[in-house]
């Protein structure tokens, strides 16, 4: 009796073991930046209301993100499923094999609303990868009573305008100069680089080779310079100064232009940082006269993807499509003056629009996007191209000897590089 009573404890013991793990919940895991742990959370919340499924968050430094992804996904040990990627990255992680397209993920009603810059930014060799990359664009932040002092009504709509503007501006003893710029070598430059080349209908790429010296390039840069040293609007002291660093001289009221990203915007509107709250207007970068363009800007977008080595990718998707909805996308916006935004539903909400006008430029400013090139050796290729372009703006070398300079070694690392593909 006793004999039977121990076996049948023993059957009991592992049907429980079993039951026990047919009910187990999934659990999804979230890779995110520290700053995007609230975000993160509320997403966790709507979710696990939706789903038999928990999803745990693991963050870190916004500088550490890039590396622990590579890691983790180059060894496949760590259980990861949703990433940010970020799009300078993405070139990167889609040739290593980490990522997982998301094309047939996508209903088409949704695939329909996203703008077409921040399309731009989650696709690479013609399949999108990521998704929620708001297109976090640079603008023009201007100030409205020094230029009405100067007798402008609207901000200018080239660049041609701006360095006029500028101009009279500094000759009234309105302000020293006109504008200021983020041109330390940090990836800011970059992004201020890839305006003007586009401005002047340049590109990164013939064919198949990467070519960093073309006629339009060299056109780009030496703009760039003439700004600080034939025109004299800029201030000589921006290629010591970061895109942050770039702000406090406009925040302070000194100078009536800057090129800003969203945050920037922000910070304009807060009295607690700015003095030019009542003061500060936004716009579309400015295009150029000389070649037609109407505008251009860079973006800085990152969104949402699903590692390949996900083993629950169904569900991985399910997070994606909740953090990324237009109701999550408007609920961040109203709560957190997120401007992340990658749906044109939400920058054409009328409640949205009523309460930050700055969406109907923003809005706009999407049209008229380029993403930094699309590279998988993205950071070498930015650093070795930042670095002959600040040896232009500083006056160490002409434009077109930094960019042949720049030429030889993007060639060096191509061979590097590729071979290896």
């Amino acid at each position: 009796m006793k004999r039977n009573l121990s076996i049948l404890i023993m059957v009991l013991l592992v049907l429980a073991t079993v039951a026990g793990s047919t009910i187990a919940k999934e659990t999804i895991v979230v890779v995110t930046p520290s700053n995007g742990a609230p975000g993160a959370e509320r997403v966790k919340r709507i979710f696990e209301s939706k789903f038999d499924a928990t999803i745990e968050i693991v963050t870190q430094a916004y500088n550490l993100t890039h590396e622990k992804i590579v890691t983790a996904a180059a060894s496949g040990s760590a259980g990861y499923d949703v990433i940010p990627a970020d799009t300078v990255y993405i070139p990167s992680y889609v040739e290593a094999g980490f990522l997982t397209p998301l094309d047939s993920y996508i209903p088409k009603d949704y695939l329909n609303d996203i703008t077409a810059g921040s399309l731009k930014e989650m696709t690479y060799k013609g399949k999108i990868y990521a998704l929620g990359g708001g297109t976090a664009n640079k603008y023009l932040f201007y100030n409205t009573q020094i230029l009405r002092k100067a007798g402008f009504n609207a901000p200018p709509k080239t660049w041609e305008e701006l360095i006029n503007m500028s101009q009279v501006i500094q000759r009234k003893g309105l302000a020293k100069y006109g504008i200021a710029w983020g041109w330390s070598q940090g990836e800011g430059l970059m992004c201020d680089y890839n305006i003007f080349l586009r401005l002047f209908k340049g590109d990164y790429k013939l064919g198949d080779k990467w070519v960093v010296n073309t006629k339009e390039a060299v056109e780009a840069l030496q703009f760039m310079a003439d700004t600080i040293y034939k025109y004299k609007i800029a201030d000589p002291a921006s290629t010591s100064l970061d895109d942050r660093e770039v702000l406090n001289s406009f925040l302070k009221g000194d100078i009536p232009f800057v090129l800003g990203w969203p945050f920037g915007w922000v910070w304009a509107k807060d009295p607690t940082k700015s003095r030019v709250v009542d003061s500060v207007e936004i716009a579309l970068v400015p295009g150029l006269k000389k070649t037609g363009v109407v505008s251009a800007s860079t973006s800085g977008a990152s969104g949402l993807a699903i590692l390949s080595s996900s083993k629950n990718k169904a569900l991985a998707w399910e997070y994606i499509r909740i953090a990324t909805s237009p109701e999550v996308q408007k609920y961040n916006m109203q709560l957190e003056h997120n401007q992340n935004i990658s749906l044109k539903s939400v920058y054409d909400d009328p409640e949205l629009l009523a309460k930050f006008p700055e969406l109907k430029v923003m809005r706009k400013q999407t049209e008229y996007s380029f993403p930094r090139p699309r590279v998988a050796w993205y950071p070498q290729f930015s650093e070795t191209l930042r670095v002959e372009i600040h040896k232009a703006l500083t006056g160490i070398a002409k434009p077109k000897q930094a960019l042949d300079e720049a030429q030889k070694k993007i060639d060096v690392l191509a061979r590097q590089f590729d071979r290896h593909r």
